[in-house]
Formats: C-alpha cells, structure tokens, sequence
C-alpha cells in the first residue's frame, strides 16, 4: 500500500513539475510572440533558399531553421512573410530535418499560424522523436501525459521522461 502511495506522489509531483515546466514555456513564447521583427532582405532570401536545399546541404538546415522560426515568432503584418515561412518550413521536414518536425507538429497542436490539428501534431512531433530529437521527445511525452494528440498514457510518458535519450536535455526531468 505505501509504494502505491509513493506512486501516486510521484505522479501528482510529476504533473506540477510539468504544469510548471509548460507555464514558463508558455511565458517564454507568449514574450517571444509580443515582438515585432522586422524581416529584411536577407532573411527573407534564406526563408525563400529553403525550397532550394537538398540532403547535400544539411549543414544549412539550422541556419535556414533558425531564420523561419524568427519569421514564424514574429508578430508580421506580412500574410506573405507568414506563408512563405511556413513553406520554407515544411521544405525543410521533406528533407527530414527533424528539429522542423518537432516545430511544425507544435504549431499544429496550439494552432500557431494554422489551425489546431493534434492528429497532424502527433504525426510531425512522433517523425521528429524517432529521430531522437531531444525536444521532439519531451513534446512527445508531454503529450502523452495529457492526451493530446495521443491517447493520454502517463506511463508512456514517464517511461520517454526517464530515457537515456533525454539525460541531458535541460527542460527534462
């Protein structure tokens, strides 16, 4: 009886450590969200290059993936800007690049730039983790532990928290 109730602890201590985890998170992009950046010329040529790319040019791939996340961030004016970045985006998950998965199956899940859409969310975030992309598996647990996209499976959850693969990824347990 007390090692279930030492579960039962280490679950709720989990959900507030995550709830915590999400909030600051939340904090961070709605910070991120409220600047307004202006795009000029050049980033606007990288965002457009990123239907250029191939797997040839996988070292590109960050730098290209670090400009469309600062176009998607922004809060433009430009519907165009918005559009382009988010084709040059899914240029990049062709390629399978797979911090772009992560990133696109998180704008679908809270409906960045698109409409919510957890099916395609739980696609694009799933593609990323096989890749072992640390943030793709932390979104991937978060997802389990509340069900969105996913059937909600705390123990799965728990189980891709407590992997190797996440011992150094800072926002993990």
């Amino acid at each position: 009886m007390a090692s279930m109730k030492d579960g039962a602890i280490k679950f709720l201590q989990l959900i507030i450590l995550l709830l915590v985890i999400g909030g600051l998170l939340a904090f961070a992009f709605l910070n991120i969200n409220n600047k307004r950046v202006k795009i000029g010329a050049e980033p606007a040529k990288k965002v457009e290059s990123a239907s250029n790319l191939s797997p040839k040019d996988a070292k590109e791939f960050k730098k290209v993936h670090k400009t469309i996340m600062l176009v998607l961030n922004s809060k433009s004016d430009s519907k165009e800007e918005v559009n382009k970045a988010i084709e040059a985006l899914e240029a990049l998950v062709k390629l399978d690049y797979a911090p772009a998965q992560n990133d696109l199956g998180m704008m679908h899940l809270q409906g960045i730039a698109m409409p919510v859409n957890k099916e395609k969310a739980a696609y694009w975030v799933s593609r990323s983790a096989k890749q072992k992309n640390p943030e793709a598996l932390y979104n991937l647990a978060t997802m389990y532990m509340f069900g969105d996209g996913f059937k909600k499976n705390p123990d799965k959850a728990l189980k891709i928290l407590k992997s190797d693969l996440l011992k150094d990824y800072d926002d993990a347990l």
